[in-house]
């Protein structure tokens, strides 16, 4: 009961912090915007990368939101697939703040129609547009491409914020059949407190606070010598290994 009515209670709170990080992020992206424009009609995606890691940052620190690494294992070679349990808003702007190599976004094609975020995904990123036959192909055929050139994809396996977050969603195929073509390996991600400092926005009772950002980073798990017969194992596979800290907290 207690709880119950705390919940009550701090969710004007909770709704005021969901309402400062979107005016955040939206005015300094707004003030961002020409120099990610210059940069990415010039190619100069790398740029565009390192310049998103020091917004992160921004974003992260000015959002009064900690974080701790625990990377007991060396990160793999690039280039790999980084693959991440979905859990809030804000974990796609965390992920730039936790993984250095240089990565391209694998997201859903709804990013297309955001104000001025969309801007990444005309290019730079890979949107994945469901409804469409072709879509999802072409969006597998960049990211090979890009496995190719050396760049890193990062995706959220769920496709889409689980409505019981923390508790994961199934995992769809997209990144184990990447993984498995261009045998390059998995980085497992869990992000393991995010659901609690930024919740659905649309809905008032939902986790909003600022605190610390607990993320594990997993050791990478090797795709060599599998093959398309492999991929239901792999996925389960990466499936628990994200999952298995979520279940202690």
């Amino acid at each position: 009961m207690i709880s119950f009515l705390l919940k009550y209670l701090l969710a004007p709170f909770r709704f005021l912090y969901k309402v400062y990080f979107g005016i955040l992020f939206f005015t300094s992206m707004l003030l961002m915007y020409p120099f990610f424009k210059v940069l990415l009609k010039s190619k100069k995606y790398k740029k565009v990368f390192y310049l998103k890691k020091k917004w992160a940052t921004f974003l992260r620190l000015g959002s009064f939101i900690g974080l701790t690494v625990d990377q007991p294992f060396d990160l793999p070679k690039p280039p790999y697939v980084i693959c991440a349990n979905h859990g809030s808003y804000i974990d796609t702007v965390l992920m730039y703040c936790v993984v250095p190599d240089y990565f391209l976004f694998m997201g859903k094609g709804e990013l297309l129609h955001w104000p001025l975020f969309r801007i990444f995904f005309y290019d730079m990123n890979i949107p994945v547009v469901r409804g469409n036959a072709k879509k999802p192909h072409q969006a597998f055929a960049k990211a090979t491409v890009s496995i190719e050139n050396g760049s890193c994809i990062a995706l959220f396996p769920e496709g889409t914020i689980p409505c019981n977050a923390p508790k994961m969603g199934r995992f769809k195929n997209g990144a184990f059949k990447i993984a498995i073509e261009k045998q390059v390996p998995i980085l497992p991600i869990t992000f393991l407190t995010n659901y609690k400092i930024f919740g659905e926005p649309t809905e008032f009772l939902s986790h909003g606070c600022p605190q610390n950002s607990r993320v594990v980073i997993h050791k990478a798990v090797e795709t060599i010598g599998l093959d398309e017969k492999d991929l239901v194992n792999l996925r389960q596979r990466i499936h628990h290994i994200i999952e298995q800290p979520l279940l202690h907290i």
